[in-house]
């Protein structure tokens, strides 16, 4: 034992290559070395795993947006193509009705326009175009409610005298004819029918009313018997003469009594008359 103590602390081994043996502690700080990048390519995945989780979180989100937004809008689409539909079908239909009263109111214009055509060529429809050519000459004018023709010239008689008996003459004979000859041909218009005389005389100076009324008397039998002989026969004619009565122009007044005009103001009274 004492050899052994002398012999001093035994040398430390050698490696093959002349170098000291590496211990235990040497050995744990190379594993503590490799360990460090480790930790830190662990920590950067983790990071870069959270970055990406929290990017796909973002775009799950947008694509749920997205999809919401295109799943509205096609809702829509189809709200709109249902509704464009239907239009179109009541526009159809509409269309359809409107045709059938089109084709109802072709029918109708063409039913009122043959009833038209047909008034036309009936004679109080030919007559009453062509009194317009017998009024345009300005001598006389008919009222077509009525059945009135009324003088409006070429029919002034000549001043009478009181001191002479009544006597009647024309102021101007062949304006009188003419205006004669109108009357005469506006009666032919409606046929056969009586033309009544109605002479009104506004006296003159002097003189007694019951001159004035043979005066007028005188006046209203002259044009009758013009009448005459313009063609319309003496059982047609009815002539009466008197003084104006107070309120009334003096002149001539003629009437057609036919039961066309009697009609006619029998329908112009009732649109008159108060409801």
């Amino acid at each position: 034992a004492q050899g052994a103590a002398e012999a001093g602390p035994t040398p430390p081994a050698e490696g093959g290559d002349g170098t000291e043996a590496a211990g235990p502690s040497a050995e744990a700080g190379a594993t503590s070395s490799r360990r460090v990048p480790l930790c830190s390519q662990l920590g950067e995945l983790r990071g870069h795993v959270q970055a990406m989780s929290t990017k796909l979180d973002a775009d799950v989100e947008q694509w749920r947006a997205n999809a919401e937004r295109w799943h509205k809008e096609r809702e829509e689409a189809v709200a709109t193509a249902e509704a464009a539909t239907r239009a179109a079908a009541e526009t159809e239909q509409l269309v359809s009705q409107l045709q059938g009263q089109v084709a109802q109111l072709s029918g109708d214009i063409e039913m009122v326009q043959a009833s038209l055509d047909e008034a036309k060529r009936s004679p109080g429809a030919e007559a009453f175009q062509r009194l317009k050519v017998v009024e345009q000459r300005g001598r006389v004018r008919m009222d077509r409610t009525t059945g009135q023709v009324s003088v409006k010239a070429g029919l002034e008689f000549a001043p009478a005298k009181p001191t002479a008996p009544p006597d009647a003459a024309f102021k101007d004979a062949e304006a009188a004819g003419q205006t004669v000859a109108d009357i005469a041909e506006v009666w032919g218009f409606f046929g056969n029918m009586p033309l009544d005389i109605q002479l009104s005389l506004k006296p003159g100076k002097g003189g007694k009313p019951d001159f004035w009324n043979g005066q007028a008397a005188a006046q209203a039998g002259l044009l009758q018997a013009e009448l005459e002989r313009a063609g319309v026969p003496l059982a047609m004619l009815s002539a009466t003469g008197s003084q104006v009565e107070k309120g009334m122009e003096p002149g001539v007044r003629l009437s057609l009594r036919s039961g066309l005009f009697e009609e006619a103001s029998a329908a112009e009274a009732s649109k008159k008359a108060p409801r």
